[in-house]
């Protein structure tokens, strides 16, 4: 019996040296997995026999199985180049401010639309009648031709033209617009029903359509305005006035609002015209500054 162990520990003895060459990653052998020192030397005959030892659960998960791994994280998406980040579109130099965003700047400013929209119907309630110049005026065809800028903040200035044509309760009115060199460009045409003035306001509700374009993207849809002139002293509804358009656009993109604040002021036979500009485009509001010069044609 003894020669046979013999021969057999002989045969088996370059196994040990394949054991310790390379081996895959995660590789734990048998007896390692069962607690057993693979190196230790069997116990003679009568000796006893040494406890099993368990691998630590950290590298062992159950038994006969490869070392468990600590789960990593799956790395975060990065953002899209593309994705809004807030704050709105500059519309090639138009924007010179924003005021608000994700929605906050633009429902504040389409509330300031609907107060100062409804301000002529409580004016309308108070105030007194014409004069009778200024309501001869009104029947009278009329005509007024404004040329404006909107400073911009930037290098680009946007150049405006707005011409208006009355008779009586109707009128028509168009504007364009144009960034210079910017790509950014708005035109519109509305019709105007207008109210009989009173001593001190003269009133009109505009409906057209109004397109506006830009290096992204073109917008058209339909607009309602107020737009109105507070008289400070009545003259033949001429001289110097506070002028307010309120405005609110309907497109497929959502509504967008617009709020026009501004005084007129008579320089002989031309009026001249400052003020500021808010509109919302994309959950954003954008501020800017215009002034104008233009004059009325009307016969009496």
């Amino acid at each position: 019996m003894r020669p046979l162990l013999t021969a057999l520990v002989l045969l088996l003895g370059p196994l040990p040296a394949l054991a310790d060459g390379p081996q895959a990653p995660g590789f734990v052998p048998f007896e390692a997995s069962q607690g057993v020192d693979p190196g230790a030397a069997e116990p003679e005959e009568g000796e006893p026999t040494p406890p099993l030892v368990r691998a630590p659960e950290s590298q062992v998960c159950e038994e006969g199985t490869a070392p468990c791994e600590e789960p990593v994280a799956s790395p975060r998406k990065p953002r899209p180049a593309s994705a809004p980040s807030g704050g709105g579109l500059n519309l090639s130099g138009l924007k010179v401010g924003s005021c608000g965003g994700s929605g906050g700047g633009e429902a504040a400013l389409l509330v300031a639309v609907i107060a100062v929209a409804a301000a002529p119907i409580v004016i309308y309630a108070v105030d007194g009648p014409p004069t009778p110049e200024a309501k001869e005026a009104w029947r009278a065809p009329g005509a007024s031709l404004r040329l404006h800028s909107l400073y911009t903040g930037g290098s680009d200035v946007t150049l405006g033209l707005t011409t208006t044509s009355t008779l009586g309760p109707v009128g028509l009115e168009a504007n364009a617009e144009r960034a210079v060199p910017g790509r950014f460009y708005t035109l519109s045409g509305a019709l105007l029903l207008r109210p009989p003035p009173k001593m001190h306001i003269e009133a009109a509700f505009a409906l057209g359509l109004r397109r506006t374009a830009s290096e992204l993207e073109t917008r058209t849809g339909l607009e309602l305005a107020v737009p109105y002139r507070v008289l400070f002293v009545p003259r033949r509804n001429r001289g110097h006035a506070l002028y307010l358009r309120p405005a609110v656009f309907f497109g497929e993109e959502g509504i967008d609002a617009r709020l026009d604040l501004g005084l007129d002021l008579a320089v002989g036979p031309l009026e001249a015209q400052l003020g500021m500009r808010a509109f919302s485009f994309d959950e954003s509001v954008e501020v800017g500054f215009f002034a104008g010069l233009g004059g009325r044609l009307r016969r009496t």
